[in-house]
C-alpha cells in the first residue's frame, strides 16, 4: 500500500513526519496486507518495534520523507509535529557524516539501485551520541519524480562502540608488538609461531615476521634445545601452568650461544580452553657474559688475596723478628736482676704491619743507645721502611754514641733511598744515649715526640 500525497508545492529536501507507516517495504522488501491474515500488517510492524528497527520512505522527486516513530525515536527527534524541514533533520545527524551521507543519496537516481550507510546522530534531549544504520533500496520508473528510496534504519552504537574498543586494543597491542625490544611470540597447540614482534625478525635473522609464521623452534635452533622448548610448552598446554622468569640457553642451528630470560603462559580461547601458548623473551646474554667474567675475576681475586695473606702473614713474623728478644745487661757479665739499667716495652700496632719498632744498641759495657723510630702510615709499606731504617741503624752503631751525628746521618741515608720513590714518605725518630760510668744521659730528636 503506497501512501498518495496531494499535489501541493513542497519545499525542496522537506520531512513529512508520520507516526507509522508498517505497509512500507523494508530492507528491499514491499510489506503488503495479505487479504487471507487481516492483521499481517500489524504482526511485521510490531516485529519491527520489537527488533527496534524504524521505517522509511522517500519520495526522491518530491524530496517527501516519511518516517514512523520508531526512526523518528532512533534519530532523537522530539517534535510531534507531522513535518520537518530538512534543515532541521540534518541537525541531527554529525557534521563530519553529513557529506558522505549527502554523497550516497545522490547516487540513488535509478530502480534497483541499493541504499546503505552508517553515521551518528546526536540526541538534543541528553546530548548523547548514537550510531545508525540505514539501508534501502530505489523502486518505481521513469526519472527521478517517479522514484522512491525506502528502507529501514536502526541503532548499531554498541556495535561501534565494541568496534571502537577492540580497535583501541588493537593499536595498542601493535605498538607493542612494534616497538617493544623484548621477544613476545603466539605459538598454536603444535608450537608453531602464529604471530611475532617485530624484535623476533632480527633476532631469528630473518626479513620479515611473516617467515616466521608456520614455523617451529626446530627450524632455528639445535635439536637438543628446540626439544627442549617443546616440551616445556607442551607441558604448559597440558597442565595450564606457566614458566616465570625462566633463565635458558639458546643454542642455534649455526652454533652460537644466547641467554634468555623466558616467560611462558597457556594461550586460551573465549571459553577457556587452552588453545596454544604465548611468551616474552628478554636477550640477557650480555649480563651473563658479565656475570661469567665477574666469577672469574672474583676466584682470581680470592686467589691473590689468600696468596697476599699468606705473603702478610711471613711480612708480620719478619717485623717481629726485627723486634729485640731480650734485653742486654749493663754491665754484661752481670744477670738481668743485677744490671744497672732496666728495660720494657709494649708494642701494639693497630694494624696487622706497621712502621714502628725499637732497638738498643750496646755501646760499651756502660754505654747503652736507645732507638724508637716511626714510618709514616700503616700497612707493608711502613713495615718495609721500617726494615730498611732497622738494617740503617746497624751499618751507624760506630757513631752511636754521638745522638745528634747518629741522626744526621741516619736521615741522609734514608733520604737517598726514599727520593727514588714516586710516593712521599717520612719518618720520625729519637735516639737516647744513656753513659751509667759517667751518669749521663744525651739524646736527639727528629720530628718525634720529646722522650723526656
Amino acid at each position: 500500500m503506497l501512501l498518495n500525497f496531494p499535489a501541493r508545492a513542497i519545499p525542496p529536501h522537506t520531512f513529512i513526519m508520520l507516526s507509522s507507516q508498517p505497509h512500507i517495504p523494508t530492507n528491499g522488501l514491499r510489506i503488503e496486507p495479505n487479504p487471507w491474515k487481516p492483521d499481517s500488517e500489524w504482526g511485521s510492524q510490531r516485529a519491527l518495534e520489537a527488533a527496534g528497527v524504524g521505517v522509511w520512505s522517500w519520495e526522491i522527486g518530491s524530496n517527501e520523507i516519511t518516517w514512523d516513530a520508531q526512526t523518528r525515536s532512533l534519530f532523537g527527534s522530539p517534535s510531534t509535529l507531522p513535518t520537518e524541514t530538512y534543515a532541521m533533520a540534518v541537525e541531527y545527524v554529525h557534521p563530519e557524516d553529513r557529506a558522505q551521507l549527502h554523497e550516497a543519496l545522490a547516487k540513488c537516481t535509478a530502480p534497483g539501485v541499493e541504499f546503505h550507510s552508517e553515521f551518528r546522530v546526536f540526541w538534543p534531549a541528553d546530548h548523547s551520541l548514537h550510531f545508525l544504520r540505514v539501508r534501502g533500496k530505489v523502486y518505481g520508473v521513469g526519472a527521478a519524480e517517479g522514484l522512491r528510496l525506502t528502507g529501514v534504519c536502526w541503532d548499531i552504537t554498541a556495535r561501534k562502540t565494541v568496534e571502537q574498543e577492540l580497535q583501541r586494543e588493537r593499536f595498542l597491542l601493535q605498538t607493542l608488538m612494534e616497538h617493544i625490544p623484548d621477544k613476545i611470540y603466539f605459538k598454536d597447540i603444535g608450537s608453531r609461531f602464529v604471530r611475532v614482534s617485530h624484535a623476533m625478525v632480527p633476532w631469528f635473522g630473518v626479513q620479515d615476521a611473516a617467515e616466521l609464521i608456520g614455523k617451529t623452534d626446530f627450524d632455528f635452533f639445535s635439536p637438543e634445545h628446540a626439544q627442549q622448548a617443546f616440551e616445556d610448552e607442551q607441558k604448559i598446554i597440558r597442565t595450564g601452568e606457566p614458566l616465570i622468569n625462566q633463565e635458558e640457553k639458546e643454542t642455534w642451528s649455526d652454533g652460537h650461544e644466547t641467554w634468555v630470560s623466558s616467560t611462558k603462559l597457556p594461550l586460551r580461547d573465549s571459553h577457556g580452553q587452552v588453545i596454544g601458548t604465548f611468551g616474552i623473551s628478554r636477550d640477557i646474554t650480555g649480563r651473563r657474559h658479565a656475570e661469567e667474567q665477574l666469577s672469574k675475576y672474583t676466584n682470581e681475586l680470592r686467589r691473590r688475596n689468600s696468596e697476599f695473606e699468606e705473603d702478610l702473614g711471613m711480612a708480620r713474623e719478619l717485623q717481629n723478628a726485627l723486634m729485640p728478644k731480650g734485653y742486654p745487661s749493663f754491665p754484661p757479665h752481670v744477670s738481668s736482676a743485677q744490671s744497672a739499667l732496666e728495660f720494657s716495652h709494649f708494642f701494639a700496632p693497630s694494624t696487622a704491619m706497621s712502621g714502628d719498632f725499637f732497638d738498643i744498641l750496646e755501646l760499651s759495657d756502660s754505654m747503652a743507645g736507645i732507638f724508637i723510630c716511626d714510618v709514616m702510615g700503616h700497612g707493608m709499606r711502613a713495615a718495609l721502611v721500617a726494615a730498611i731504617v732497622r738494617a740503617l741503624v746497624g751499618e751507624l752503631k760506630s757513631v752511636g754514641k754521638m745522638p745528634g751525628e747518629f741522626l744526621s746521618r741516619l736521615n741522609r741515608k734514608l733520604h737517598s733511598i726514599l727520593k727514588q720513590a714516586d710516593i712521599p714518605m717520612f719518618a720520625s725518630a729519637s735516639y737516647v744515649v744513656v753513659d751509667i760510668a759517667n751518669r749521663q744521659l744525651r739524646y736527639a730528636n727528629a720530628g718525634h715526640p720529646d722522650p723526656i
